[in-house]
């Protein structure tokens, strides 16, 4: 059986905030502020606790949002790696 445990107590403020889904590389999140608002994006990097880099696989450029604009999904991208490339992300 899998165990839950997040060891690390930022973990676990971020795992309950966004509702159990872990922010990682590969999860798919939208957009919930801004001009940008209802598009999907991939995070593919962390700059600090509160902001990370996201692509838009082409469709959306490479930038840094913070987490507040973002409403992540369960969805993740298998075998993404810290700092993927968007050609990684579109196979």
């Amino acid at each position: 059986m899998k165990s839950n445990f997040v060891a690390h107590p930022v973990l676990w403020v971020i795992y309950f905030f966004f509702g159990g889904a872990y922010v990682e590389p590969g999860r798919v999140c939208f957009i919930n502020y801004g001009e940008d608002y209802g598009k999907m994006v991939v995070i593919v990097d962390f700059v600090d606790i509160n902001r990370v880099m996201v692509d838009g696989m082409g469709q959306f450029p490479r930038v840094l949002y913070p987490l507040k604009r973002l409403t992540l999904t369960k969805l993740k991208v298998a075998n993404i790696l810290k700092g993927a490339r968007t050609g990684t992300l579109k196979k």
